[in-house]
């Protein structure tokens, strides 16, 4: 590594370091109402350190694909947040409230996610660099009604991975209307040559303590030699739900 690229890399280390420990923002979940006092959320920002930083707000769309990876658009649009960018003196705090503006009929929850971006104090110049932004929170926001529940489904076939090798596809998706972590998750798959095979955390990788949200199935590939291709299996999914 070149000397003067192994410095400055040290020194954005050292920089991201120093506003890790000077700023500190709360809550990180949220549940908003469609409508009433509910859909109102106040959060607020810490500043722990020296000198005085600015803070930029944003809502961004949340979406997880089969592969459990999350995708992001921003939907500023649906909220209000007064302010979108405040400056926090130092050792003093901050209030941002986020209020829904979206329709208040949803049939089930809605996910996002709150941005809180620690910017430089002259932000208001256009930048496409990377190094303007030197911290980011970023909070869950979920938008629904009391009464919307999760409903887990899950199937497991037979199938082939791509280098050949046999297991199971397990498919797992949450037909209800509000978002659930299934933690700690055992799932059971019955006539397995003639056997109940028991698959836990480790097994189930990405399955297990995953956030499914209402409408996002999730699936994974599990390799067993004892799988027979097509197959459907009956099988029991069984976790502890957080939510």
């Amino acid at each position: 590594m070149h000397k003067s690229f192994r410095n400055l890399l040290v020194a954005v280390m050292m920089a991201s370091a120093a506003y890790l420990s000077a700023f500190s923002f709360q809550p990180m979940f949220v549940r908003l109402d469609t409508t009433g006092a509910g859909n109102v959320q106040t959060f607020q920002v810490s500043n722990e350190g020296d000198t005085s930083i600015a803070i930029r707000f944003s809502v961004l769309t949340r979406t997880v694909g089969l592969d459990g990876k999350e995708a992001n658009k921003d939907a500023s649009a649906l909220f209000t947040m007064y302010p979108a960018r405040v400056v926090v003196e130092p050792h003093s705090n901050a209030a941002m409230k986020l209020q829904w503006n979206g329709p208040s009929d949803l049939t089930a929850e809605n996910s996002f996610r709150l941005v809180a971006e620690n910017v430089a104090l002259d932000s208001s110049v256009q930048t496409t660099s990377g190094l303007r932004v030197m911290f980011r929170y970023m909070a869950s926001v979920y938008v629904g009604k009391p009464d919307f529940t999760p409903r887990l489904s899950w199937v497991v076939k037979g199938a082939t991975g791509a280098s050949g090798v046999k297991g199971f596809s397990v498919q797992v998706v949450n037909n209800g209307t509000r978002h659930v972590i299934a933690d700690s998750a055992l799932l059971t798959i019955s006539g397995v040559k003639g056997k109940v095979l028991a698959l836990g955390t480790k097994d189930l990788g990405i399955l297990s303590g995953a956030n499914y949200l209402p409408g996002s199935p999730q699936s994974l590939f599990i390799p067993n030699s004892d799988a027979i291709p097509g197959s459907i299996y009956n099988a029991k999914l069984e976790f502890d739900p957080k939510f």
